[in-house]
């Protein structure tokens, strides 16, 4: 990712010359050539907005088409139902992307296995270049206003929500269980939903730095010629940096597989695996700022109105065991939040980096079977 720091006019206009030597070096069978073109585009695509939906991603995976249908939209929002209807049988899953500079296209292996055991919908957030001004600020409240509509719009049996999601998916569950229609389950994959718990390095970084100082280095102006300009951002590639610093090994071992299986002649599961990495998106200021503010003071006990809606959720916490974004206990310490009454679960993913979470053979191995059997579970319940 070393020519990500370079101006982004200067990318933008090569990039497609990388890719396009890229491509003619493939007709002509100079894989070599293709190689170092497609690494030099990787690098120099890194931060623009990725034209891949994430239903195209899991038709990929799948190796066949995949319905989407668009159930609502804001100007940062996306709900779309993946795939057919299912019988009412089956259970209804709504899966919260996080907004946090990945794009949901990096979720598609987690989709993919949701969608094989219900029917299921996906809340997604648009890049915040694409949003116009004015259509103003966007902040962890909005966001869990978002998450109420998509459950309020779907009405899931079970809430899956990844990461930053955490707060916004908790939020418009128990508001919905409140008012009585609300889900019956919800799982959380390596949510920092305590950040006081056992915070990682990164974390006390940013809770020690002033905001004025934070927003000085990683903030910036959404550039002239995009819809968003004006806007402040968290740039995407500072998220990707961010991975990298903290697991380099990881981006090394996917950056070196993609490479060896160009020079194969083909394209695995590395360089799937690189493409979900590269699929940035800018944050907004708004909310940015606020996941740091949640890192500076102890998280306030629930409102009892909103504990008592807790009461008979269904709860299924996971943390993955070498996480370096979100500390241990973090997840976990949401059941001493909640009322008890249900099946709840705590699972912690053994070696497991936090993108191993939603995607690699450690979350097939791992973790499928623990989601599977909690809907299971849900199901018969």
């Amino acid at each position: 990712m070393f020519l990500a720091g370079l101006p982004e006019p200067w990318r933008t206009g090569w990039a497609p010359f990388a890719r396009a030597l890229e491509r003619g070096a493939v007709r002509l069978g100079l894989a070599p050539l293709a190689s170092v073109a497609g690494w030099l585009a990787d690098d120099l695509e890194i931060g623009h907005p990725s034209s891949f939906a994430v239903e195209k991603a899991i038709a990929a995976l799948l190796g066949r088409p995949v319905a989407a249908e668009p159930l609502d939209e804001s100007p940062f929002a996306r709900l779309v139902r993946i795939g057919p209807r299912r019988p009412a049988r089956r259970p209804r899953v709504l899966l919260v992307a996080p907004c946090s500079g990945y794009a949901a296209s990096v979720l598609a292996e987690l989709a993919a296995v949701l969608l094989e055991a219900g029917e299921l919908a996906l809340l997604e957030w648009r890049d915040a270049r694409l949003v116009p001004a004015e259509a103003g600020p966007w902040g962890m409240a909005e966001q869990a206003a978002e998450a109420g509509r998509a459950v309020a719009r779907f009405r899931p049996d079970l809430v899956v929500a990844v990461s930053q999601a955490g707060d916004a998916a908790l939020a418009a569950t128990l508001a919905a269980r409140a008012r009585g229609d609300g889900p019956a389950g919800l799982a959380l994959l390596g949510t920092p939903s305590l950040p006081e718990i056992d915070p990682t390095p990164l974390q006390r970084s940013l809770a020690l730095l002033p905001e004025t100082t934070l927003a000085a280095l990683c903030l910036v102006e959404v550039a002239a010629g995009w819809p968003g300009a004006g806007r402040r951002v968290f740039p995407g590639r500072l998220q990707l940096a961010t991975v990298v610093a903290s697991d380099p090994w990881i981006y090394g071992a996917v950056r070196l597989g993609a490479l060896a299986e160009r020079l194969d002649g083909r394209a695995g599961s590395h360089s799937r695996a690189l493409g979900e990495l590269h699929a940035l998106q800018d944050v907004p200021a708004e909310l940015w700022l606020d996941l740091v503010a949640r890192l500076r003071a102890p998280t306030p006990a629930l409102p009892e109105a909103m504990r008592e809606a807790s009461r008979g959720l269904a709860l299924l916490t996971v943390e993955a065991e070498a996480d370096a974004l979100v500390g241990r206990g973090q997840t976990h310490g949401l059941h001493d939040r909640l009322a008890r009454g249900a099946p709840r679960a705590a699972f912690t993913l053994a070696g497991a980096a936090h993108h191993e979470l939603f995607t690699g053979p450690r979350f097939r191995a791992g973790l499928v079977p623990r989601l599977s059997s909690f809907l299971e579970r849900l199901r018969g319940g």
